[in-house]
């Protein structure tokens, strides 16, 4: 079996990535306006419940329930605003998740902003089917309200094959270096990648395995979308180009995005990618 060194344990590393999703998602909460926040608070208790009287009810047949969640009681009374004859009844809560996790990310750039839905492995092509008809539900709730959010219905295996459709005219890895960076755990499962140190990232899948089988952690707790070790500089010019050949979308941003791709450029390999010196970051206690 490998051993592989580490500057913390596990589960201090694991605490302190909670620690810094609280950070980032009370920074979320300052950066969006107060509605836009109060409306997203709501995310993990409407795909949840699959309740007739909440947004994005879908009939009886959708699979729900999120890994681990339990709402606030702050949140209940909130939804009760929103129709009065609510009430969520614990033992009414499902008792499998269908859904492993939760993430919202804001793009830095172009405030994009997204909700992805992590699906378990064990639902069937009918059940998805059936999540992502409620997404849209909601989806269209929300941008009723001013409130424009796009939702992809996803899984750990759908994620990695759809992987290139999502990154679009960016390199996989810098499109997985800007998910774990930009992106908040609502709720459920954390990923993977934030327990694996900076230095054992070009040995990742090796170092997953052996937290595995030394029990350091278990599977059904995380989800791994995979690492960002082979981000290459080359990256930076292929998306410059991109950017160039798309600017007619917006000059200004593609501006602004040319000189952070010119500063990350010039930084390398001393600057690694956010999310890299992030988690580097969290690893050596600095976690502002």
């Amino acid at each position: 079996m490998t051993q592989f060194e580490r500057i913390i344990p596990v589960a201090d590393s694991r605490e302190a990535f909670f620690r810094w999703n609280k950070k980032q998602y009370s920074s979320m909460s300052q950066r969006l306006d107060v509605e836009k926040v109060h409306l997203i608070h709501f995310i993990p208790l409407f795909l949840h419940l699959n309740h007739r009287l909440l947004p994005g009810y879908s009939g009886n047949d959708v699979p729900v329930g999120v890994h681990g969640y339990i709402p606030e009681k702050s949140l209940l009374y909130e939804a009760r605003k929103l129709n009065n004859k609510f009430r969520y009844e614990r033992e009414a809560a499902p008792g499998r998740a269908a859904i492993d996790a939760i993430y919202f990310q804001q793009q830095i750039i172009d405030d994009r902003c997204f909700c992805w839905i992590f699906c378990s492995e064990n639902l069937n092509d009918r059940q998805f089917h059936e999540i992502s008809l409620k997404a849209d539900r909601l989806s269209r709730w929300y941008i009723a309200r001013n409130c424009k959010i796009i939702f992809i219905v996803t899984s750990e295996k759908k994620f990695r094959l759809d992987i290139k459709k999502h990154a679009t005219d960016i390199d996989v890895a810098f499109f997985v270096e800007q998910f774990y960076a930009e992106s908040v755990l609502l709720a459920g499962k954390y990923p993977v990648w934030w327990l694996v140190p900076v230095d054992n990232e070009p040995d990742y899948d090796a170092c997953v395995a052996n937290m595995l089988e030394v029990r350091f952690v278990d599977r059904s707790e995380f989800i791994d979308i995979g690492n960002i070790s082979n981000l290459m500089p080359d990256v930076f010019l292929d998306s410059a180009l991109r950017l160039m050949q798309n600017s007619k979308r917006s000059k200004e941003l593609c501006l602004i995005e040319l000189l952070m791709l010119d500063s990350k450029s010039l930084h390398w390999p001393e600057m690694d990618g956010v999310a890299y010196r992030i988690k580097n970051n969290l690893y050596h206690g600095v976690e502002n």
